[in-house]
């Protein structure tokens, strides 16, 4: 009959910890978020039925942070934490990656075809206007 085999000492080498430390702590990613802020998706993880298994029976969700809280008093509180509005205000303002963009980024796409050209193309049209709205609006504020 042989031992009780040992857990392994150092954690920084034990693969089957670091995996299990990674989908525990997992949050959803902002593409995720961003379809979840739908109006249509919205209403159904806010109204959700109500089940044990989740903290506060799954009634208080916050859908840009995506977490559950066990109250009322908890959810009110967590709105007005600086983590909340900021990735309330990430959800709202930056668009989604799409999956072309993940291939050009990641080398699969060509750099120089039609697609990529017109995907750099608008995500720098982008950046300029948004430049030109800030500007725009201290100077009307200036001339007022």
């Amino acid at each position: 009959m042989g031992t009780i085999q040992a857990r392994k000492k150092n954690r920084a080498k034990n693969k089957s910890h670091n995996r299990g430390v990674k989908t525990k702590n997992y949050k959803r990613d902002h593409d995720q978020i961003v379809g979840d802020m739908e109006p249509g998706n919205r209403e159904k993880l806010e109204n959700q039925p109500i089940s044990e298994d989740l903290p506060g029976m799954g009634q208080f969700y916050c859908v840009s942070c995506a977490r559950y809280f066990i109250n009322q008093k908890a959810i009110q509180h967590h709105n007005d934490t600086k983590s909340h509005k900021r990735k309330l205000k990430e959800a709202l303002e930056t668009p989604p990656y799409t999956q072309a963009e993940a291939d050009l980024y990641g080398g699969l796409a060509n750099p120089k075809g039609a697609n990529a050209v017109k995907l750099l193309n608008a995500k720098a049209q982008e950046k300029k206007e948004k430049k030109k709205n800030d500007k725009g609006q201290i100077r009307e504020i200036d001339l007022e």
